[in-house]
């Protein structure tokens, strides 16, 4: 049996796909994440990443591997409630 396709939304050049493991939405460059997502990521992290965009590149890399990490294990969790195995980390 052939799987089927997943379409991917179009994207253009200024957009991104959402970081959010179990997300396809686009993102316009000027977002980290879609609405949905965002919104998800504790307020004091979220001002954190406000504070270091465009000033401070290490702390902001850190801060957004934060918020991967969290979102990462918020999308295992809600596969293991599923009853899906959760996928290889690279």
């Amino acid at each position: 049996m052939v799987e089927p396709i997943q379409k991917t939304p179009t994207r253009r050049p200024d957009q991104h796909k959402c970081p959010h493991p179990l997300c396809n939405r686009n993102v316009s460059r000027g977002f980290l994440a879609c609405r949905a997502h965002w919104s998800q990521v504790p307020r004091p992290l979220r001002e954190a990443i406000y504070a270091t965009v465009g000033t401070d590149r290490q702390a902001y890399a850190g801060h957004v591997a934060e918020v991967e990490e969290i979102w990462v294990a918020k999308a295992e969790a809600k596969l293991a409630k599923a009853g899906a195995a959760p996928a290889d980390r690279k």
